[in-house]
């Protein structure tokens, strides 16, 4: 028993050490990216949370616009963390390190990609991989954020490492294994519905495990049981919510099909990056070789995806001159196949659903494997390969403009807000004016209501929610009604007739209070005459 105990340990070793080196190169990274400050954070990252602990769904009315009712089951450890009083550089390394883990993923996918005759330099592609991944624009800009791409990216990569390693180990992947990929999966899904393309990504490479059809598809619709339980872990409970309070499991979202009083009937869905134009729609990663907005509100540049769509067609077109001579090209192994089907399934899903680049750090994530995998069947020598593939890594690394979503120097506080000074607004009621606001609302005593009528989308006077701000104006006594301005003011022009809709106005009486995420004040407001 000691002796196979002892063979194990000694296989695991080396496994475990790599992972903790990605781990550590994780921490680095994010610990050199700054304390995380982005916009969806001071949204809604650290409100939604509060508001599902401290059953504020039927109180608070659209605080952070339409997120206010996304899942916040990714936000929790961090609204736990500041409650507990963990200091955010502790929080955020922390999250960077579970980042850490895709990074180790796609070394293990890339180490079992490259080709028998290149089994030797594996290590050395593995790493390669990894560093080119660990520069990419989405996951550095991201890695340590409260962002949750990364964090879901992160669960799709340790899922696809799973099907790589069976459809490397053997031609009959075990069952059990297909579920725990499929589980891996759906619990981002269920965490971050924009994660549904990569999910469909992983249960169409399943395809590519050798054997019939029927066997295929038997495997693919293993996958998706896994995958189907995993959303119902992070998910389903959030449904259950919507659907009790709003009537609609995905609230406010499809609310075409739920028709949920609560919001207006439409979509809702966020259509501002779709493509609607052949050009665009077919060579739309070629466009980011460039500095652009396209697919990203901060400004970015990466041609990964680009290298990946270019390497597959030119590794295509030589398999195809050299098919007279097969010895001279090695066949695309399952591995490498399951690897190509699930990145260009879930660009193609990605592409017609939301076409937001953060929405598509998988894919980023696993381009230079595919590159990879791309140049060792182009190269007829280790060493070529490896002459081609460093130079190649090296340009589109440097080349990379990742976007800033927000950053700050590390401090001692997540937000920099005194609760003390907040105290003296208990059994107020506040008016939201502009955003990101979400991030305050935690810091000002439980008693404080906090409204918002003019929105980012689904909210006017037709809707539920439209009495129940009615109600809460109404109730305020004169002296406890105020208006949260953010700084500088947004729409001030249309302020006073905006704010008119609900029957107040705001006074110059203010108090300006500063922190990390910037200037607001709170303004006294009173309720006009009838």
């Amino acid at each position: 028993m000691a002796t196979r105990w002892n063979a194990f340990i000694r296989r695991l070793a080396p496994q475990v050490a790599v992972a903790v080196a990605y781990v550590c190169l994780g921490v680095a990274l994010g610990l050199a990216q700054g304390q995380d400050l982005n916009w969806d954070l001071l949204n809604y990252h650290f409100y939604n949370p509060y508001q599902w602990l401290e059953g504020r769904l039927d109180r608070d009315v659209h605080v952070a616009g339409l997120q206010s009712y996304h899942n916040p089951v990714l936000d929790l450890p961090l609204s736990l963390a500041e409650r507990l009083g963990v200091p955010p550089i502790v929080f955020f390394s922390t999250l960077a390190a579970f980042h850490g883990l895709a990074l180790w993923a796609v070394h293990v996918i890339a180490t079992r990609v490259v080709p028998p005759a290149f089994a030797r330099i594996a290590p050395i592609v593995g790493v390669c991989a990894a560093l080119l991944a660990a520069t990419a624009a989405g996951y550095r800009s991201l890695i340590g954020s409260s962002m949750g791409d990364d964090t879901v990216a992160t669960l799709v990569l340790l899922a696809l490492m799973v099907l790589v390693d069976e459809a490397a180990t053997g031609d009959d992947p075990r069952p059990r294994r297909l579920v725990l990929a499929g589980v891996l999966g759906g619990l981002a899904v269920g965490a971050k519905l924009a994660t549904a393309p990569a999910a469909v990504g992983l249960g169409v490479a399943a395809l590519a495990f050798r054997g019939t059809w029927r066997q295929r598809l038997v495997r693919m619709a293993a996958v998706g049981a896994g995958g189907v339980a995993g959303a119902l872990v992070t998910g389903a409970w959030w449904a259950v919510l919507m659907q009790q309070h709003f009537a609609n499991p995905f609230f406010p979202y499809f609310n075409q099909v739920f028709a949920s009083p609560f919001a207006t009937v439409e979509s809702l869905a966020d259509g501002r990056w779709l493509v609607h134009d052949a050009r665009h729609l077919l060579f739309l990663p070629f466009y980011w070789l460039w500095d652009q907005t396209l697919v990203s509100e901060p400004v970015m540049r990466d041609g990964r995806i680009a290298l990946l769509f270019l390497t597959l067609a030119v590794a295509a077109v030589a398999a195809i001159l050299r098919r007279s001579n097969p010895r001279t090209t090695p066949a695309a192994s399952p591995a490498f196949v399951l690897v190509c089907v699930f990145a260009v399934v879930t660009y193609v899903v990605w592409l017609r659903l939301f076409a937001y680049y953060r929405y598509l750090v998988p894919v980023e994530l696993v381009a230079g494997v595919i590159v990879a995998g791309c140049l060792a069947r182009i190269a007829r020598h280790p060493r070529v390969f490896l002459a081609l593939l460093l130079p190649v890594f090296f340009a589109a690394a440097v080349h990379t403009h990742a976007p800033d979503w927000g950053r700050a120097p590390w401090s001692s506080s997540y937000f920099g807000i005194d609760r003390g000074g907040l105290a003296k607004y208990a059994n107020a009621t506040m008016v939201m004016w502009g955003m990101p606001q979400g991030y305050l609302v935690p810091f000002f005593p439980a008693s404080t209501t906090f409204i918002r009528h003019f929105s980012n989308g689904g909210l006017n006077g037709q809707t539920a929610f439209w009495p129940r701000i009615e109600t809460a104006v109404n109730a305020t006594p004169e002296g406890r009604l105020y208006v949260i301005e953010a700084q500088p003011p947004f729409l001030e022009p249309e302020q006073a007739r905006i704010l008119g809709y609900i029957g107040i106005t705001m006074t110059d009486e203010c108090e300006t209070v500063s922190n990390l995420g910037g200037r607001f004040e709170i303004c006294r407001a009173v309720k006009l005459p009838d």
